[in-house]
């Protein structure tokens, strides 16, 4: 796990044949390619700590958000294994996101074992599946679930708007459910979001109508994020197309400078309650709002898991209470 730092960005890279893990762009599909200077081939680590024995982590695309699954789904034809897939991390306890990295004896290889006991395995140089471990030698079958973890720094190049521009390549019109809300000052989110129906893949496009839909000009400066299910982490939007498909899209809008809301107000003579305006905030950076809102994520889930136990002990508790175990004052409250 040394080389698995929570926020990070990493290339995954098979030792075989040296191709990048590659988040393909329907959003869905997971390959190799040759080349790793690309958000598609950049994941993010996020670190499950629930379980600190197993430490167990998940790894979401740099480029769409969504993240690195195993499925119960056999490989198509001349291919071993079950099939790799981008999925939305919708409920916490969802296994099939979640990844145990096993450092080899010899080299800096790890091994990627799935939540099913199967390995992330090279098939060809192209293809991705989960499939069994082969350890008995040392043979190139064998190393095919050997993967190389390249650190991306910040001095990194990957390019930061991949991809051709919406006006280089001709598809077919994608119409799509777009759902957005903007981030409070520290980051937070509510369940206000707000839905509409977009078409095309442009980015461009989706901010000019989020803009008009948002009022954010208001806003000197803001960012997109996606999000990939209720549990998934922000990711910014920073492609020039979105996924090539017809799926939900979650988009939050994330404050990274101050606004002039509140200057027409003051100019007026009104007076503007502190806590009620986003103009009196301290601005932070997009790092800054996101750690603290990933950390009261985290907070809310643990206090619904610790509700949720007290609730299990005392339905057993009940379960096991005999009438005769009562007391006399006890049970003239049962009664009532």
């Amino acid at each position: 796990m040394e080389q698995f730092h929570d926020g990070h960005r990493v290339w995954l890279r098979s030792r075989v044949h040296g191709t990048y893990l590659h988040a393909d762009d329907d959003g869905r599909g997971v390959s190799l390619r040759p080349h790793g200077a690309s958000l598609n081939a950049a994941w993010m680590v996020h670190l499950d700590d629930r379980n600190p024995v197993q430490r167990l982590l998940l790894l979401h695309s740099a480029a769409y958000g969504r993240y690195l699954a195993g499925t119960t789904t056999p490989a198509p034809s001349g291919l071993l294994g079950y099939r790799v897939a981008q999925r939305d991390f919708d409920l916490v306890d969802d296994d099939s996101v979640l990844w145990q990295a096993l450092c080899l004896d010899s080299g800096d290889d790890v091994l990627l074992r799935h939540a099913t006991g199967r390995y992330l395995h090279d098939n060809d140089g192209t293809s991705i599946t989960i499939h069994d471990h082969e350890d008995h030698d040392s043979s190139s079958s064998s190393r095919r679930t050997h993967w190389v973890v390249e650190t991306i720094g910040p001095k990194d190049s990957i390019p930061s708007l991949s991809g051709p521009r919406p006006s280089q390549i001709q598809d077919e019109p994608v119409i799509r459910n777009i759902r957005f809300i903007r981030a409070i000052p520290q980051g937070l989110l509510s369940d206000n979001w707000t839905a509409f129906q977009f078409s095309g893949r442009s980015v461009d496009g989706l901010k000019q109508e989020l803009a008009r839909r948002a009022a954010v000009d208001l806003v000197i400066q803001y960012s997109l994020c996606i999000r990939a299910g209720c549990h998934g982490r922000l990711t910014p939007l920073l492609l020039h197309l979105l996924p090539h498909n017809n799926e939900t899209l979650d988009v939050v809008l994330m404050m990274t400078g101050p606004t002039n809301s509140g200057s027409g107000e003051k100019k007026a003579g009104k007076k503007v309650a502190t806590s009620d305006s986003l103009s009196e905030h301290p601005v932070i950076g997009l790092e800054e709002a996101r750690s603290k809102y990933l950390r009261l994520q985290n907070e809310v889930i643990c206090e619904e898991r610790k509700r949720r136990i007290k609730r299990e002990q005392f339905e057993q508790m009940k379960r096991n209470i005999r009438w005769d175990d009562l007391t006399l004052e006890e049970k003239k409250i049962t009664r009532k």
